[in-house]
């Protein structure tokens, strides 16, 4: 039987491509049941429908871009990836599947090089215990990957840890290209944020030229590398406090031949950032990073400079969403002005407002912000 079926395609420089394809997963819209094409220099990411108002805002301040639709006929019951995948679970397993077996067999992934991260409860019950091992070598297979691994909730720990298992491979240092930056990290270990990927480009259009910038909670580099890499930072003061974390941030810079430009200082950021050392600093940790705002007031350097505050701000139905942003962002302009006439007290501070950045929404009505606030004497 045939179905006219309307598909949608978003059009972008193949430059921006991985940029793109993070963030329309992080909206729900990219349709893995389709290919992503490359043709010259453009890419084509097929979607599920269009881009919500914030969404496409958020993808203008990456790039232009363009949206097509086609009517095509497709022929129904057409296999997609995850019915590929079912056949062949059912094809290897000689136990009936149930609805809770069915439900683990995946219908989502990510790819970080040549090996393929499964969500949590991906093949968990132990009845898939026997046949494990050649279902994922039929995993590998299908999709030309040498390793699998499965992800579990982050642990609630100081270092907010991660819970990955590697199922197949005995190698956990993987990678992901970003904007142009390799990341390299042990997957079981260490956390990679591609939700954030919008205020990473950002960032990277700062022009920081001349400029000493202190990253409080740099992790393995999420924005201490786009600030060295892009926006030309003159060196960087990183402070990470978890210890696996610190070996791949290192890692990092040195392939990228960057280590001479940039102290990676392990610890909690409270003890170990230096004072009076920073034209700008980055707090780039949510819910919230008030913990450190008096560290971050303490490294600006005396003359001022700006604050990158990471936020998570709830709005409930009734409220203005936009309203609810400016309150927190006043109220945390005034905090972070009383802390600098505290900890720098000599001269008499002024804090201004240069901008509001929604990096995205963490969880219903909960958005993820960034407050640039800029640190300046009084007059």
């Amino acid at each position: 039987m045939m179905l006219d079926t309307k598909f949608y395609t978003l059009v972008v420089d193949k430059s921006f491509c991985q940029e793109f394809r993070a963030r329309l997963g992080d909206g729900n819209i990219f349709d893995k049941k389709r290919k992503l094409l490359i043709k010259d220099d453009l890419a084509e990411l097929p979607i599920v429908t269009k881009p919500d108002e914030t969404l496409e805002k958020e993808l203008k301040d990456i790039c232009s871009f363009q949206i097509k639709s086609d009517c095509v006929a497709e022929l129904k019951g057409k296999s997609s990836i995850k019915e590929s995948l079912l056949s062949k679970v059912e094809e290897i397993s000689d136990f009936p599947l149930d609805e809770k077996l069915l439900q683990e067999i995946p219908d989502s992934w990510e790819f970080y090089g040549d090996l393929l991260l499964l969500p949590g409860n991906s093949f968990s019950d132990a009845k898939w215990c026997p046949k494990l091992p050649q279902i994922l070598q039929a995993i590998c297979s299908m999709f030309k990957v040498k390793r699998v691994a499965r992800k579990h909730l982050v642990i609630n720990d100081k270092f907010r840890s991660p819970r990955t298992d590697l199922l197949l491979g005995s190698d956990p240092w993987v990678f992901r290209k970003e904007n142009g930056i390799t990341y390299h990290f042990d997957i079981t270990k260490c956390m990679f944020s591609a939700g954030n990927i919008s205020e990473k480009l950002r960032v990277s259009k700062f022009d920081c030229s001349g400029e000493t910038v202190v990253d409080l909670f740099a992790g393995i580099g999420y924005f201490t590398l786009p600030y060295l890499v892009h926006a030309k930072a003159e060196y960087m003061y990183a402070c990470e406090w978890n210890p696996d974390s610190v070996v791949a941030l290192q890692i990092n810079l040195e392939k990228l031949g960057l280590s001479d430009r940039c102290s990676v200082l392990e610890g909690d950021n409270r003890l170990v950032c230096p004072k009076n050392v920073a034209d700008r600093v980055n707090l780039g940790l949510i819910p919230g990073s008030d913990i450190s705002w008096r560290t971050a007031c303490e490294a600006l350097k005396d003359s001022g400079g700006i604050l990158h505050i990471h936020g998570n701000v709830e709005s409930k139905k009734e409220e203005n969403k936009q309203e609810k942003m400016k309150v927190w962002a006043e109220a945390t302009s005034e905090t972070i002005k009383n802390l600098l006439n505290e900890v720098k007290s000599n001269q008499s501070w002024d804090c201004q407002i240069l901008h509001i950045e929604c990096v995205k929404s963490y969880a219903p009505r909960v958005y993820h912000l960034v407050l640039d606030l800029e640190c300046k004497h009084s007059s």
